[in-house]
């Protein structure tokens, strides 16, 4: 047991430049918020949409 802790290499400086590689190059949360912000965009469009059913089934429903 003593021989294994006295030949022990500790690779921390090769770890650490594997573990830098996992950096992220953008920023997660402005990704979020810009996810955010699409679905909005494509739900407002989705509401204007029905909207737009919505107005001409009334129009042929007033025409009968």
């Amino acid at each position: 047991m003593i021989s294994y802790f006295n030949t022990f290499n500790d690779n921390s400086i090769a770890n650490g430049l594997v573990n830098n590689a996992n950096h992220c190059t953008f920023n997660p949360l402005e990704k979020l918020m810009e996810s955010v912000k699409e679905n909005k965009k494509l739900y407002e469009r989705l509401l204007q949409a029905k909207k737009v059913k919505i107005e001409y089934l009334e129009k042929l429903l007033k025409d009968k």
